[in-house]
């Protein structure tokens, strides 16, 4: 059992492909797609507090503290599930964007379970976290998975780890939310790209290219709502980006980069000329 407390960072995301195979009659859709972590955090801390149950801080950010937020809820589902008779406080740095498409909320709730988990003394496996995750969000179990990389199916917890090269990347993050189930609700499954073959195109060692991985079933939703990501897309092409592509539901965009310095002087290029707030970030 750790009393001094546990401190982690909560990485963000980028879906490299995404394909929407199909509704599900519980509401989900089935995916293809690909989890790619990224270099921009939120920051958690978990620490023991005298009276029982769950307080949640999350200075500097409008976030609610209370049950609505998911770091909430991961740690009352934690404390649930091993008995817990003493009680956590929980304190959450914002840097990820919220409704973004990076998968913010999704981590911060990962790494709820991974710092209770240490603070504890590692009473639930992995795989346990995981069966806890899924409960609270589709994205979780990736955070929770000890890779950089990951093949998603199902509603996205079914995970391969995938080895990929190191990449380097722009993010652009409109100033605008988008929400999830909007999109999600809004797609018409007829016009989604049944010929695009997430797996041929990642395991094709004799013709793979990042650059053919990068497809997203959800942008026609989200830029229909949005034209402005079309238009934030079609800058990081001309920032030097080889290819750009919505992440998730939006709305942040990513271009693909050949190196650090090319997206650096990307993101500048993007400051300067379109007043579009950046992250340079690359795989890990």
């Amino acid at each position: 059992m750790n009393h001094a407390g546990v401190e982690l960072l909560c990485p963000a995301k980028i879906n490299l492909g995404l394909r929407v195979v199909g509704k599900r009659e519980d509401g989900y859709h089935d995916l293809e797609t690909i989890f790619q972590r990224v270099t921009l955090f939120d920051r958690l801390r978990v620490e023991w507090r005298q009276s029982e149950g769950v307080r949640l801080a999350c200075p500097d950010s409008n976030l609610p503290e209370d049950r609505k937020n998911l770091v909430w809820r991961a740690a009352e589902a934690f404390l649930n599930r091993v008995g817990a008779e003493r009680g956590v406080s929980l304190t959450l740095w914002k840097s990820i964007p919220v409704s973004a498409g990076l998968g913010g909320g999704s981590s911060d709730a990962a790494s709820a379970l991974l710092a209770l988990n240490q603070l504890f003394g590692n009473p639930l496996s992995r795989t346990d976290l995981s069966s806890l995750g899924v409960s609270l969000g589709a994205d979780v179990p990736f955070f929770i998975m000890e890779t950089s990389t990951a093949l998603g199916e199902g509603i996205g917890d079914r995970l391969t780890p995938v080895t990929l090269p190191r990449m380097w990347f722009v993010l652009a993050h409109p100033t605008f939310e988008v929400s999830t189930a909007m999109v999600y609700g809004s797609l018409d499954l007829r016009l989604t790209r049944q010929s695009w073959d997430v797996k041929r195109t990642l395991f094709n060692q004799s013709s793979f290219k990042i650059e053919n991985l990068l497809y997203n079933d959800l942008e026609t939703v989200s830029v229909k709502a949005y034209p402005e990501i079309n238009a934030i897309r079609d800058a990081l092409v001309c920032a030097g980006s080889s290819k750009a592509l919505m992440s998730g539901s939006g709305p942040t965009v990513f271009g693909l980069f050949p190196g650090r310095e090319a997206a650096v002087n990307g993101s500048r290029y993007l400051n300067e000329t379109h007043a579009l707030k950046t992250s340079v970030v690359r795989s890990f």
